[in-house]
Protein backbone atom coordinates (compact mmCIF):
# COMPACT_ATOMS: atom_id res chain seq x y z
CA UNK A 1 0.00 0.00 0.00
CA UNK A 2 1.14 3.54 -0.73
CA UNK A 3 -0.01 6.82 0.74
CA UNK A 4 -2.94 8.26 -1.28
CA UNK A 5 -1.56 10.55 -4.00
CA UNK A 6 -3.85 13.42 -3.01
CA UNK A 7 -2.50 13.32 0.55
CA UNK A 8 1.02 13.99 -0.73
CA UNK A 9 0.18 17.60 -1.62
CA UNK A 10 1.05 19.98 1.21
CA UNK A 11 -0.28 23.56 1.17
CA UNK A 12 1.30 26.19 3.43
CA UNK A 13 0.87 29.94 3.97
CA UNK A 14 3.82 32.17 4.82
CA UNK A 15 4.21 35.89 5.42
CA UNK A 16 6.15 37.73 2.71
CA UNK A 17 8.31 40.86 2.56
CA UNK A 18 5.30 42.97 1.48
CA UNK A 19 3.61 42.18 4.82
CA UNK A 20 1.22 39.98 2.89
CA UNK A 21 1.12 36.23 2.37
CA UNK A 22 2.54 33.62 -0.02
CA UNK A 23 0.69 30.35 -0.57
CA UNK A 24 2.99 27.44 -1.43
CA UNK A 25 2.28 23.95 -2.62
CA UNK A 26 4.63 21.02 -2.19
CA UNK A 27 4.12 17.95 -4.37
CA UNK A 28 5.74 14.83 -2.91
CA UNK A 29 4.36 12.62 -5.67
CA UNK A 30 6.30 11.17 -8.61
CA UNK A 31 3.84 12.72 -11.08
CA UNK A 32 2.64 16.33 -11.57
CA UNK A 33 -0.45 17.68 -9.83
CA UNK A 34 -2.71 20.65 -10.55
CA UNK A 35 -3.70 22.72 -7.52
CA UNK A 36 -6.68 25.09 -7.53
CA UNK A 37 -6.91 27.72 -4.81
CA UNK A 38 -10.61 28.50 -4.41
CA UNK A 39 -13.02 30.11 -1.94
CA UNK A 40 -10.43 32.81 -1.33
CA UNK A 41 -11.62 35.33 1.27
CA UNK A 42 -9.25 38.18 2.07
CA UNK A 43 -9.19 41.49 3.93
CA UNK A 44 -6.70 44.25 3.13
CA UNK A 45 -4.86 41.98 0.70
CA UNK A 46 -4.43 42.07 -3.08
CA UNK A 47 -3.71 38.94 -5.20
CA UNK A 48 -0.90 39.27 -7.73
CA UNK A 49 -3.23 37.93 -10.46
CA UNK A 50 -6.90 37.51 -11.25
CA UNK A 51 -8.65 34.17 -10.68
CA UNK A 52 -8.71 31.31 -11.45
CA UNK A 53 -5.78 30.52 -9.18
CA UNK A 54 -4.51 27.39 -10.91
CA UNK A 55 -0.95 26.11 -10.84
CA UNK A 56 0.77 22.92 -11.93
CA UNK A 57 3.30 21.55 -9.46
CA UNK A 58 5.82 19.16 -11.05
CA UNK A 59 6.77 15.96 -9.28
CA UNK A 60 8.90 16.32 -6.15
CA UNK A 61 8.67 20.12 -6.26
CA UNK A 62 7.69 22.99 -3.96
CA UNK A 63 6.17 25.94 -5.82
CA UNK A 64 4.64 29.34 -5.13
CA UNK A 65 0.92 29.13 -5.92
CA UNK A 66 -0.28 32.64 -5.11
CA UNK A 67 1.21 35.86 -3.75
CA UNK A 68 -0.92 38.38 -1.85
CA UNK A 69 0.35 41.88 -1.06
CA UNK A 70 -0.89 44.01 1.83
CA UNK A 71 -2.90 47.05 0.72
CA UNK A 72 -2.72 49.32 3.78
CA UNK A 73 0.21 48.78 6.14
CA UNK A 74 -1.73 50.27 9.05
CA UNK A 75 -4.73 47.93 8.79
CA UNK A 76 -5.05 44.29 9.75
CA UNK A 77 -5.32 41.43 7.32
CA UNK A 78 -7.34 38.24 7.11
CA UNK A 79 -7.10 35.29 4.74
CA UNK A 80 -8.94 32.01 4.27
CA UNK A 81 -9.12 29.68 1.28
CA UNK A 82 -9.60 26.16 0.08
CA UNK A 83 -7.28 24.04 -2.04
CA UNK A 84 -8.32 21.29 -4.45
CA UNK A 85 -5.80 18.85 -5.87
CA UNK A 86 -6.09 17.14 -9.26
CA UNK A 87 -3.91 14.37 -10.63
CA UNK A 88 -1.93 15.52 -13.65
CA UNK A 89 -1.14 18.69 -15.59
CA UNK A 90 -4.29 20.56 -16.64
CA UNK A 91 -2.42 22.12 -19.58
CA UNK A 92 -1.95 18.76 -21.28
CA UNK A 93 -4.41 17.49 -23.87
CA UNK A 94 -5.47 13.86 -24.06
CA UNK A 95 -4.53 12.19 -27.33
CA UNK A 96 -7.90 10.83 -28.46
CA UNK A 97 -6.22 8.78 -31.18
CA UNK A 98 -4.33 6.67 -28.65
CA UNK A 99 -5.18 2.98 -28.84
CA UNK A 100 -5.90 1.39 -25.46
CA UNK A 101 -5.41 -2.37 -25.14
CA UNK A 102 -7.98 -4.44 -23.29
CA UNK A 103 -6.74 -4.68 -19.69
CA UNK A 104 -6.12 -8.43 -19.76
CA UNK A 105 -4.14 -11.04 -21.65
CA UNK A 106 -4.28 -10.76 -25.44
CA UNK A 107 -6.60 -13.35 -26.98
CA UNK A 108 -8.69 -13.84 -23.85
CA UNK A 109 -12.38 -12.91 -23.65
CA UNK A 110 -14.39 -11.77 -20.63
CA UNK A 111 -18.02 -10.75 -20.25
CA UNK A 112 -18.56 -6.99 -20.05
CA UNK A 113 -20.89 -6.94 -17.06
CA UNK A 114 -21.33 -3.18 -16.65
CA UNK A 115 -20.63 -0.11 -18.74
CA UNK A 116 -21.10 3.63 -18.36
CA UNK A 117 -23.83 4.77 -15.91
CA UNK A 118 -24.54 1.24 -14.78
CA UNK A 119 -27.40 0.01 -12.61
CA UNK A 120 -25.20 -1.18 -9.71
CA UNK A 121 -22.53 1.54 -9.82
CA UNK A 122 -20.79 3.82 -12.38
CA UNK A 123 -23.52 6.46 -12.07
CA UNK A 124 -22.18 9.57 -13.84
CA UNK A 125 -18.91 7.72 -14.28
CA UNK A 126 -17.44 6.34 -17.50
CA UNK A 127 -16.02 3.00 -16.38
CA UNK A 128 -16.33 -0.62 -17.47
CA UNK A 129 -16.41 -3.91 -15.55
CA UNK A 130 -15.18 -7.28 -16.80
CA UNK A 131 -16.37 -10.43 -15.03
CA UNK A 132 -13.39 -12.68 -14.30
CA UNK A 133 -12.35 -15.22 -11.70
CA UNK A 134 -10.16 -14.06 -8.84
CA UNK A 135 -6.50 -14.34 -9.78
CA UNK A 136 -6.96 -13.52 -13.48
CA UNK A 137 -3.88 -11.75 -14.88
CA UNK A 138 -4.37 -8.01 -15.44
CA UNK A 139 -2.30 -6.23 -18.08
CA UNK A 140 -1.62 -2.53 -18.65
CA UNK A 141 -3.98 -1.04 -21.20
CA UNK A 142 -1.44 1.67 -21.93
CA UNK A 143 2.14 2.41 -20.95
CA UNK A 144 2.95 4.86 -18.18
CA UNK A 145 4.23 5.33 -14.64
CA UNK A 146 2.75 3.48 -11.67
CA UNK A 147 2.05 6.19 -9.09
CA UNK A 148 -0.27 4.59 -6.54
CA UNK A 149 -1.01 1.07 -5.35
CA UNK A 150 -3.37 -0.35 -2.73
CA UNK A 151 -3.22 -4.08 -2.14
CA UNK A 152 -3.73 -4.58 1.60
CA UNK A 153 -7.48 -5.30 1.55
CA UNK A 154 -8.97 -8.77 1.95
CA UNK A 155 -12.66 -7.84 2.04
CA UNK A 156 -15.45 -6.91 -0.37
CA UNK A 157 -19.23 -6.77 -0.56
CA UNK A 158 -22.32 -5.12 -2.02
CA UNK A 159 -22.80 -2.47 0.68
CA UNK A 160 -21.22 0.74 -0.63
CA UNK A 161 -20.81 2.50 2.72
CA UNK A 162 -19.15 -0.53 4.27
CA UNK A 163 -16.81 -1.61 1.46
CA UNK A 164 -16.17 1.36 -0.86
CA UNK A 165 -12.80 2.23 0.69
CA UNK A 166 -11.53 -1.36 0.69
CA UNK A 167 -10.91 -1.85 -3.02
CA UNK A 168 -7.37 -2.74 -4.02
CA UNK A 169 -6.10 -0.94 -7.12
CA UNK A 170 -3.24 0.15 -9.34
CA UNK A 171 -3.09 3.64 -10.87
CA UNK A 172 -0.94 4.39 -13.92
CA UNK A 173 -0.17 7.91 -15.19
CA UNK A 174 0.11 8.47 -18.96
CA UNK A 175 2.34 10.98 -20.74
CA UNK A 176 -0.64 13.07 -22.00
CA UNK A 177 -1.85 13.77 -18.45
CA UNK A 178 -4.50 11.05 -18.23
CA UNK A 179 -4.35 8.09 -15.88
CA UNK A 180 -5.90 4.63 -15.68
CA UNK A 181 -7.31 2.84 -12.65
CA UNK A 182 -7.47 -0.95 -12.32
CA UNK A 183 -9.67 -1.80 -9.31
CA UNK A 184 -10.95 -4.66 -7.10
CA UNK A 185 -7.64 -6.52 -7.30
CA UNK A 186 -6.86 -9.43 -4.99
CA UNK A 187 -4.95 -9.10 -1.73
CA UNK A 188 -1.25 -8.53 -2.51
CA UNK A 189 -2.30 -8.64 -6.15
CA UNK A 190 0.13 -6.12 -7.64
CA UNK A 191 3.30 -7.30 -9.40
CA UNK A 192 4.57 -3.78 -10.13
CA UNK A 193 5.85 -1.07 -7.81
CA UNK A 194 5.25 2.65 -7.40
CA UNK A 195 7.64 4.53 -9.66
CA UNK A 196 7.93 1.69 -12.16
CA UNK A 197 7.55 2.43 -15.86
CA UNK A 198 5.27 -0.09 -17.55
CA UNK A 199 4.50 -0.75 -21.20
CA UNK A 200 1.23 -1.54 -22.95
CA UNK A 201 0.25 -5.16 -22.42
CA UNK A 202 2.59 -5.71 -19.46
CA UNK A 203 1.38 -7.87 -16.57
CA UNK A 204 0.68 -5.58 -13.60
CA UNK A 205 -1.42 -7.63 -11.19
CA UNK A 206 -4.26 -10.07 -10.55
CA UNK A 207 -8.02 -9.55 -10.31
CA UNK A 208 -10.05 -10.02 -7.17
CA UNK A 209 -13.27 -9.14 -5.38
CA UNK A 210 -12.22 -6.42 -2.92
CA UNK A 211 -14.12 -3.25 -2.09
CA UNK A 212 -17.64 -2.35 -3.20
CA UNK A 213 -18.29 -5.30 -5.48
CA UNK A 214 -21.08 -7.70 -6.42
CA UNK A 215 -18.64 -10.45 -7.40
CA UNK A 216 -15.14 -11.08 -8.79
CA UNK A 217 -14.36 -8.66 -11.61
CA UNK A 218 -12.05 -5.95 -12.90
CA UNK A 219 -13.15 -2.31 -12.85
CA UNK A 220 -11.28 -0.19 -15.42
CA UNK A 221 -11.46 3.52 -16.17
CA UNK A 222 -9.38 6.32 -17.70
CA UNK A 223 -9.46 9.79 -16.17
CA UNK A 224 -8.81 13.10 -17.92
CA UNK A 225 -9.05 16.68 -16.59
CA UNK A 226 -12.06 17.85 -18.60
CA UNK A 227 -12.57 21.04 -20.62
CA UNK A 228 -14.92 22.57 -18.04
CA UNK A 229 -12.15 22.43 -15.45
CA UNK A 230 -9.67 24.01 -17.85
CA UNK A 231 -12.01 26.99 -18.36
CA UNK A 232 -12.16 27.85 -14.67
Amino acid sequence: ITKPAEDMIIITTEKNVQNGFDIYGENKNIIPFTVWIDKLEIKNLRPEKDPPFLKVIPAKTRKLLLKLARKDRYKGTRISYGAKNFIGDYNKIHNDETVYFLPFQHGKKYFLSQGYNGSFSHQNHNAIDFNMDEGTPIHASRGGIVFEIKEDSKIGGKEKDMYHKHSNFIKIYHRDGSYAVYSHLKYNGAVVNVGEAVSSGQLIGYSGDTGWSSGPHLHFDVNVLDSDFKKK
